[in-house]
């Protein structure tokens, strides 16, 4: 997601905001303007939450 502006990170998160989804990426994204969201760390093959 870091090739988008912020309008389009914003319109596909309220997009997909009802749904269950896996969203991977390289870089940590911004979630500040969603209500609920969990966001897990794979590191090593151990995931932890943050």
């Amino acid at each position: 997601m870091s090739e988008l502006d912020s309008k389009r990170k914003e319109n596909i998160l309220n997009t997909i905001k009802d749904n269950q989804v896996i969203i991977t990426c390289t870089d940590k994204i911004s979630l500040e303007n969603t209500e609920e969201n969990t966001v897990y760390k794979i590191e090593n093959g151990k995931k932890n939450k943050g």
